[in-house]
């Protein structure tokens, strides 16, 4: 019994918030592409292949980063770092938990299985040597960071069978550098944890690439990826309903928020899966989503005006 439990630990199985990230993806789906069939059970399988493939990448991760995690305050604690699970055996399990995945995948069509694919190559370039991304600074956050994206198209291709109809660019660039500033931050939250908690040579035996980041170039990206976050989100908003602008001020508090829970050198500003659940950021989606829903179904003729309205100069 102890061992299934270190096995299903492997799965990180309180990561799962992570795949509110595909919910938009459907929606984005029904509401762009109303033509496409809706299929609850391929929702439900889609959701199981998913989890299962992000559970094969966890499980890569963990067994590749065992051996920088003992300099972690946190992450010494995992099951990799202290147990005897002999290799052959976690190796078996990860291919067992692909394996499930894709099988699972291939049945909702072909677009989502290529694009479960992608998603282990992510993980594999992410981890594995001679590529081992998350090493290099800056690729590390825009390759894990591509996840989002990805986990976008997963839940756009349980709705769409077809590559007539993609998700508009701007939402996609949305996604990738939404990922990268939750990256970014989570980088600048174990600058300071560490600080507070180890030591800086701990923190490069952990992981490499903080031999180069500090807070400054880190706090530099994190304004970057968050303007072009920012930008990318106000295109599509003005593009696709000029109602929808009047979102655009709960989408910034949202990200102002979570930046503020990242700010504090805690064990939960090291995991986002965590601060997702924090119950006022929960509350601002929710509020989002709902406003959302709303500016769909009601038109406002002077925000139409205000938006479309031109300068001329004589």
């Amino acid at each position: 019994m102890n061992n299934i439990n270190a096995y299903l630990k492997l799965c990180r199985l309180d990561h799962v918030t992570k795949h509110l990230f595909v919910v938009p993806g459907i929606l984005f789906a029904i509401i762009l592409v109303p033509e496409s069939e809706f299929h609850f059970y391929k929702i439900i399988i889609g959701f199981l292949s998913t989890f299962f493939i992000a559970s094969a990448n966890y499980i890569i991760n963990e067994f590749l980063d065992r051996k920088y995690d003992k300099f972690h305050p946190i992450k010494k604690n995992r099951e990799l770092v202290n147990s005897k699970l002999k290799k052959e055996n976690v190796i078996i399990f990860y291919l067992i938990i692909l394996l499930l995945g894709l099988i699972i995948g291939s049945q909702i069509n072909k677009y989502f299985f290529y694009t479960l694919l992608v998603f282990i190559i992510s993980g594999f370039i992410y981890n594995v040597k001679p590529f081992r991304f998350k090493n290099y600074i800056y690729l590390d956050v825009l390759t894990e960071s591509f996840n989002n994206p990805i986990r976008l198209f997963l839940g756009w291709f349980m709705i769409n069978e077809s590559l007539i109809s993609l998700p508009p660019i701007s939402i996609i660039l949305f996604y990738w550098f939404t990922g990268a500033f939750l990256m970014s931050t989570k980088r600048l939250a174990e600058i300071r944890f560490f600080n507070k908690f180890s030591t800086k040579k701990n923190l490069i035996n952990y992981r490499p690439n903080y031999k180069y980041y500090n807070e400054n170039n880190l706090l530099i990206c994190t304004a970057v990826y968050l303007m072009l976050t920012s930008f990318n989100i106000a295109v599509f908003l003005l593009k696709y309903r000029e109602e929808l602008v009047l979102l655009y001020p709960f989408i910034t508090l949202i990200f102002c928020w979570y930046f503020y829970l990242t700010l504090k050198p805690s064990e939960f500003s090291l995991s986002p899966e965590k601060l997702y659940l924090n119950k006022y950021l929960i509350m601002f989606l929710l509020i989002s989503g709902i406003i959302f829903l709303i500016l769909l179904k009601i038109d406002m003729e002077i925000i139409k005006w205000l938006v479309n309205k031109t300068i001329t100069i004589n």
